[in-house]
């Protein structure tokens, strides 16, 4: 009868693939990443559009950025893109944030809806975090700001 055995850590295999050691020992050697990192994140590039891959390997985007326009579906639209963030070296929040501008008169009331409850959530923990307690005029603003919201909900 055979017995399934669960290891907790792969140092506990009876019989360690020596390659995967081997591929391991690189991975630590080099300090950049685990290979296991590198099969998540950096492993999936290849499978990203030609367009931007040629981009990727050039060293003229990074992999994050590469991953984020990779979204945009359209070739001629996502070329004229890459070209774009190339030339004025915009970072990925700009990216992002393009592509989302792109796609925002797409989208639907449902999305809407779930956008303005996540900037709801955004502001609300920039205020919780932010000293703009400690300022009374803004204290005062937000008092009133506050007021409107609890009025708004009382309606409902």
């Amino acid at each position: 009868v055979a017995t399934e055995t669960h290891y907790l850590d792969r140092n506990q295999w009876p019989s360690a693939d020596p390659d995967l050691k081997i591929v391991e020992g690189v991975f630590d050697d080099l300090g950049l990443m685990t290979w296991a990192s590198f099969v998540k994140n950096r492993l999936p590039l290849l499978n990203l559009p030609e367009d931007i891959l040629s981009a990727l390997r050039q060293g003229k985007l990074e992999y994050t950025k590469a991953k984020a326009i990779a979204t945009i579906q359209d070739l001629d639209e996502r070329v004229a893109f890459v070209e774009q963030a190339i030339t004025n070296n915009w970072s990925l929040s700009e990216i992002k944030q393009r592509i989302s501008e792109k796609k925002g008169p797409a989208s639907n009331s449902n999305t809407e809806s779930n956008n303005y409850k996540e900037r709801f959530t955004t502001a609300t923990t920039k205020l919780k975090k932010s000293r703009i307690w400690s300022d009374p005029k803004k204290r005062k603003q937000i008092e009133k700001l506050l007021s409107q919201l609890e009025a708004l909900t009382s309606v409902e």
